[in-house]
């Protein structure tokens, strides 16, 4: 039996086969002429079978075939309307990604230039460390001058020291056994600013009061951390007396061999430490 397309059963061409007592007679002792016609019979069957199970599976095979032609032909319209939206989106995002590496380049200038300005706003200051808390009283600006012309001796200044303020690195105060917080003090001339730099450079530090005192230029938080991320490469080379100088605002210069060479970044220059082999023993 085979199941057509509709889903109806129908009979095959095998039910000569089924006439059983023909072929027990003829194989009792049937003539051959009746055993040629039964064959003849059974062949035409057959072949009737095969040419409609033929036409049958070419028909399947027609509508499977035309049923997937008909959904690539959907998937490859999918497909394509995929592919133009992916354009579509690349073409998005590359914009986005240049206005995104603009403005970084507008932010980093503008953060170079705030950070330019932040530190010229600090010219006409600098910084003291060691300072015990306490000591100066309620005029920590008078504490400060005293402390300045007694370090540095009478007439190092033009005229007399004047400074337009002094105070203490907003911090909480320090416990006994921790170092005292920094003094920001701003000159109300630059040169004194610059001629109390140079004694301080050239002292490096001064006792006051049984405490050590240091004095440096005052920067921003982040030239600070840039300029501080040298001191390794600073102590090697000062260890071995090679000339060394740091330009502003945080750039460090070495003259080595009769040839000076300038950092950008302390791995620059650490770089060129290990090349010189400076930094061995």
């Amino acid at each position: 039996m085979v199941r057509t397309q509709s889903g109806a059963r129908r009979k095959t061409a095998a039910a000569p086969l089924e006439k059983r007592g023909k072929v027990d007679k003829m194989a009792a002792g049937g003539a051959p002429e009746e055993w040629k016609q039964w064959a003849e019979e059974q062949q035409a069957a057959l072949l009737r079978y095969f040419t409609e199970l033929k036409g049958e599976l070419l028909e399947s095979l027609k509508v499977t075939t035309s049923k997937l032609l008909e959904t690539k032909t959907a998937q490859g319209a999918a497909i394509l309307e995929l592919q133009q939206q992916a354009s579509e989106r690349e073409d998005e995002v590359s914009a986005l990604v240049g206005k995104v590496e603009m403005h970084e380049a507008l932010h980093k200038r503008w953060q170079e230039r705030f950070e330019e300005l932040d530190n010229r706003s600090r010219w006409k200051n600098l910084r003291i460390l060691g300072l015990t808390e306490g000591l100066e009283g309620s005029d920590l600006g008078a504490y400060v001058v005293v402390l300045l012309n007694s370090l540095m001796g009478a007439g190092s200044f033009q005229g007399p020291l004047e400074l337009e303020g002094a105070h203490r690195i907003l911090a909480r105060r320090p416990k006994p056994n921790e170092p005292p917080r920094a003094v920001l003090v701003r000159f109300h001339r630059f040169v004194d600013r610059e001629c109390v730099l140079r004694w301080a450079k050239k002292e490096r530090s001064s006792k006051w009061e049984n405490t050590v005192v240091r004095i440096y230029q005052d920067w921003s938080a982040e030239v600070a951390k840039r300029r501080a991320g040298f001191n390794r490469t600073k102590a090697v080379l000062h260890a071995k007396q090679v000339r060394f100088g740091m330009l502003q605002p945080a750039r460090l210069w070495v003259t080595y061999k009769d040839r000076h060479h300038y950092f950008e970044s302390p791995e620059e220059a650490w770089a060129f430490v290990q090349a010189e082999k400076l930094d061995s023993n």
